[in-house]
């Protein structure tokens, strides 16, 4: 029973040292490391108006998940709904851990098997996963769930509930996903369930083929904003391998481990175990070769085809470890440690990730809706939109399609034409991030400044324009009022040249 809880508590240790250090950055406010799960938040808490989008009356898909918007709906409007990302993800932390330990004790004694699984999800930020707030967490639990579905059909020839419901619901999660989903289907195919294989893939597409029709019937492209944007941004597919395993430490890792997954093919084992190594790799590779990785999204984009890779590799070459001496197991864990760091350190640096987005993001939300109580035009979505009944101009376009598109078109005043049709006096934005598009007729009238290096946040001054003359005037009484109750560690310059 010990071994059984052990990397259970070990996670849920380091979770809460986790949230007591971001309580102590943020004076007691818990805010989550990243901006983007507010903009979940808000869009469920409009689901539960009966509206898909983020402005009453405007249509939107802002949301980068199909599912989990309408997992928070429930809470909406109480004082629950803010922490149900974290206890989801939590949920879904002690679930992939178990998980991994079960899959390690397939092959190792059970105190090893339980410290494996801890090191894995230590090591692959597991932890700092979590207090990202968004769905990736549930995508790597049901990534592991479909591993452990494949495992048991090998052994028993019988696809179990949960196997067949994992396929179907991972895209609904996550785009990505589909990578899971289908190397699955092609195992489950090659194994003679062709049949079987042709439904779950029916299965799978139909509820995605639906959304895209409720997305164009809203009057919407037939994909989220939020993905459309990225792709707009060459953020997608890296057509330069090469470059991205230089650039890319999680990319250099992912081919590590897909080298050992090929490896094990050159012997009886992985060669009697080739489904294995044809799903967990097909999807490493679709990932190395399609996916997002990195530091700007706080790695969780790669976690479920790292962690997918490395649980092949234990149930591959787990039974040969416990014949080894202690120091090479030693070695061992360090090694994963050492290969692992990059993740190990934004678990270490979700605290001031958190704090980024307390200073910034939520100081900005505490000033729209507690003292300039006006329609704003901003670029980064999430707290501002949360809990704000006043309209908000996303100039990034993920709840605008009019204004993904102008963006887009970089035409001559688009910002100018964009903010006088909706009427919104002021705007808070990144000014670097839009340069000369910024209208030379706005007004600048103070900028919110970070006290320090920016962990999560792109950049570490938000400059505050009023957009029209009249306005200026109001606002700068606001931002005066506003000024002295900001945390020491931010500060208001004010005026501005």
């Amino acid at each position: 029973m010990t071994a059984r809880l052990l990397p259970s508590l070990l996670v849920l240790a380091a979770a809460a040292a986790v949230l007591a250090a971001i309580l102590a950055l943020n004076h007691g406010v818990f805010t989550y490391s990243l901006d983007d799960p507010y903009i979940h938040l808000a869009l469920s808490e409009r689901l539960r108006l009966g509206h898909y989008g983020i402005n009453p009356g405007e249509a939107a898909a802002p949301s980068s998940s199909v599912l989990w918007p309408l997992l928070l709906a429930p809470l909406a409007g109480t004082a629950l709904h803010m922490w149900l990302p974290l206890g989801l993800n939590l949920a879904c932390l002690l679930a992939s851990v178990e998980m991994l330990r079960r899959l390690a004790a397939r092959r190792l004694p059970p105190l090893p098997a339980a410290l494996a699984a801890a090191l894995l999800a230590l090591s692959l930020n597991f932890v700092g996963l979590a207090f990202t707030g968004m769905e990736h967490g549930l995508q790597v639990a049901l990534a592991l769930a479909v591993l452990c579905g494949l495992l048991e059909f090998e052994g028993n020839g019988q696809v179990s509930p949960l196997l067949t419901a994992a396929i179907v619901l991972g895209p609904l999660v996550r785009f990505e996903a589909v990578a899971v989903s289908s190397m699955a289907l092609l195992v489950l195919a090659l194994s003679g369930r062709r049949r079987l294989a042709a439904g779950l893939g029916l299965a799978t597409l139909l509820p995605l083929a639906a959304f895209a029709v409720f997305l164009v019937r809203l009057g919407l492209p037939p994909l989220p904003a939020s993905v459309l944007t990225k792709l707009a941004a060459g953020q997608g597919a890296p057509f330069d391998l090469a470059v991205l395993l230089v650039v890319r430490w999680g990319a250099v890792l992912e081919a590590l481990l897909l080298v050992a997954l090929a490896a094990s093919l050159t012997q009886a084992e992985g060669r009697r175990r080739w489904r294995l190594v044809l799903f967990a790799g097909g999807v490493g590779l679709a990932h190395l070769l399609a996916g997002r990785w990195g530091w700007s999204g706080f790695y969780r984009y790669e976690i479920y085809a790292l962690t997918l890779s490395a649980a092949a590799l234990v149930e591959l070459y787990g039974d040969r470890l416990p014949g080894l001496p202690a120091r090479r197991l030693a070695i061992g864990g360090l090694a994963l440690v050492v290969l692992c760091h990059p993740l190990l350190a934004a678990t270490q640096r979700t605290p001031l990730a958190a704090n980024d987005v307390y200073l910034q993001q939520y100081q900005m939300h505490r000033f729209v809706t507690g003292y300039a109580r006006s329609a704003v035009a901003v670029n980064d979505l999430g707290w501002i939109s949360y809990g704000n009944p006043a309209p908000v101009l996303d100039l990034w376009g993920l709840a605008s399609e009019d204004a993904r598109q102008a963006r887009a078109a970089a035409g001559p005043g688009w910002m100018a034409e964009l903010v006088e049709a909706h009427r919104v006096p002021l705007a808070m934005i990144y000014a670097d991030v839009f340069g000369a598009a910024v209208p030379a007729s706005w007004i600048p009238l103070a900028r919110l400044e970070l006290g320090r290096a920016p962990v999560s946040a792109a950049r570490g001054d938000v400059t505050v324009y009023a957009t029209r003359s009249e306005a200026a005037a109001p606002l700068r009484q606001a931002l005066s009022a506003f000024a002295p109750t900001l945390p020491a560690e931010a500060r208001l310059v004010m005026p501005l040249p």
